[in-house]
């Protein structure tokens, strides 16, 4: 046989701390402050990051697209890639399809890359893909709000292949 013992709590008076005290509660809300300041620097690198990723993805797809295309319709496509205006010209006999890059300005830089380094960074680059599937060929990077180089186009001109590599 069990014997349940009741037990009895204490019945609180009213003048006794009920709740945090202000400044347990001030203490809880700046170390919250000091965590979202401290993470937002790395969401945001993260975010530009993934803006530059996707520059670089979309920049490859339209080259690909008109490599495709000039082999397809066996006839000569050409993809201009304006650094200034920020945009990407696809021209193909008498018809010219424009893109707007969606990317901000001054990140795309259209190189010419010799064996050691980078010789000189031009405005624009027409970069012309042919029946046969050749290409004139071509180097753009793009670079990083920072200043520095986050990926490489490389069109290879024998084949008119894309490569891209991470910098």
């Amino acid at each position: 046989m069990m014997i349940f013992k009741k037990q009895r709590t204490k019945i609180q008076n009213q003048n006794s701390e009920n709740g945090f005290s202000l400044i347990e509660l001030l203490l809880v809300l700046f170390i919250i402050g000091l965590s979202v300041a401290l993470s937002v620097p790395a969401i945001n690198t993260g975010l530009n990051h993934l803006e530059i990723k996707g520059a670089a993805k979309y920049l490859a797809t339209t080259l690909r697209y008109a490599r495709n295309q000039a082999i397809s319709e066996k006839t000569a496509y050409y993809v201009k890639i304006d650094a200034i205006e920020n945009k990407v010209i696809i021209l193909h006999d008498d018809k010219q399809f424009e893109r707007e890059l969606n990317i901000p300005e001054d990140i795309i830089k259209v190189v010419d890359v010799s064996k050691e380094r980078i010789d000189q960074s031009i405005k624009s680059k027409t970069i012309s893909f042919y029946p046969r599937g050749s290409s004139s060929g071509g180097t753009l990077e793009i670079w990083d709000k920072k200043g520095q180089p986050a990926y490489r186009l490389i069109v290879k001109p024998s084949n008119g292949k894309i490569k891209v590599e991470t910098l």
